[in-house]
């Protein structure tokens, strides 16, 4: 169940309140950032670009988005998603560069 002071904080940030949309990064950054860290440990700089991205994403369709019943869960969904596909297209680029056969090469 989504917080009473998340939930007025999405419905401004979906307003187009900027200080909204900092106050959710701020309130959950910590969490999507252990959370980020458990699916992809390898790489701090990959995790904070990926909800960086994820908070830019919301922002450009925030007019379309639609309330979730809990922010906190939906933004860990969504980094989920991201973390995946980013994962995904870098590992099909490498493999189309030949970086892959080359690092398993080396291994």
């Amino acid at each position: 169940m989504a917080t009473s002071e998340d939930t007025q904080l999405w419905l401004a940030f979906q307003q187009g309140d900027e200080e909204a949309y900092t106050r959710l990064y701020r309130t959950h950054i910590r969490s999507l950032y252990r959370y980020g860290m458990s699916l992809v440990p390898a790489s701090k700089a990959f995790v904070l670009n990926c909800i960086h991205d994820v908070f830019t994403e919301i922002w450009v369709k925030r007019d379309r988005l639609t309330q979730p019943n809990n922010v906190r869960y939906y933004l860990l969904k969504v980094l989920k998603v991201r973390n995946s596909s980013v994962l995904d297209i870098c590992t099909t680029e490498w493999y189309s560069v030949g970086l892959m056969a080359s690092l398993t090469d080396t291994c």
